[in-house]
């Protein structure tokens, strides 16, 4: 019991006071940028730019360690799991968007993205958010909620934190839908660099696709039939890749 007590995220409690701390930072932030970014006619910028800030700084408050951020990063992961989680990234990207596309709150998002140009989009959709946030929400939170929680909880529990940076509705509810299948990829195999690979596999291209694809493209007028055959053959897809991760997984220990 003690040794849960000393976690830096051994209860909920220090959890939630992180992630209040986390979202000050973020806005704060976007507050002291604000006008700046105005003056140089980048207000589009403000909020990737206060956010990957806050999520470096939040890094450096933790002072986690060189030794626990390199334990991250370096076990051995067989290839075919990243193959597999490539797959899981295409799937879930093929049923989350065709939905959230057709949410009115969206349609900010995708105002936001007007101002990127696509090396924008892919700098800090591959290479920024995906190790920060990967790093901080099953690195260090689900990483010490294994430690003091069931493996369910542990996930369900970063997930629901995780959604909670993500202003925009339709982020919450796709953050912490996304963020039960990274947490669960982190639990079975130790590493975040498969996480990595989903994270900026769905930034990235979801980014490309707000900015560049509308409600009004021909992708998205399938009757409801189409929509049921595709997403089942998504589902039956995400089902075979997630077994497979898990049998690769049990092997690998």
């Amino acid at each position: 019991m003690n040794e849960n007590i000393n976690l830096k995220f051994g209860s909920l409690t220090q959890a939630i006071k992180s992630i209040i701390l986390l979202l000050l930072l973020i806005y704060g932030l976007m507050f002291i940028l604000s006008y700046p970014a105005q003056l140089l006619n980048a207000s589009g910028y403000v909020m990737p730019v206060s956010h990957t800030l806050a999520l470096f700084i939040f890094i450096l408050i933790l002072k986690p360690g060189t030794g626990k951020i390199a334990g991250l990063f370096s076990r051995k992961i067989p290839f075919m799991i990243y193959v597999l989680s490539t797959v899981i990234s295409v799937v879930i990207l093929s049923i989350e968007f065709p939905l959230l596309v057709k949410l009115p709150v969206i349609n900010d998002g995708m105002k936001t993205l007007n101002g990127f140009n696509i090396v924008s989009i892919i700098i800090y959709g591959i290479v920024l958010i995906p190790v920060l946030e990967e790093t901080i929400f099953r690195g260090l939170i689900l990483g010490d909620f294994l430690l003091a929680y069931s493996p369910a909880k542990a996930i369900l529990l970063s997930s629901a934190l995780f959604a909670c940076i993500h202003p925009n509705p339709s982020q919450i509810i796709n953050a912490f839908i996304i963020g039960l299948f990274l947490g669960w990829i982190f639990y079975k195999t130790g590493s975040i660099l498969p996480g990595i690979l989903v994270h900026a596999i769905l930034n990235s291209s979801s980014g490309i696709l707000f900015k560049y694809l509308s409600s009004n493209a021909v992708y998205f007028k399938g009757n409801g039939i189409t929509y049921i055959i595709m997403y089942a053959i998504c589902l039956c897809i995400l089902f075979i890749a997630l077994i497979a991760i898990n049998k690769r997984v049990l092997r690998l220990n």
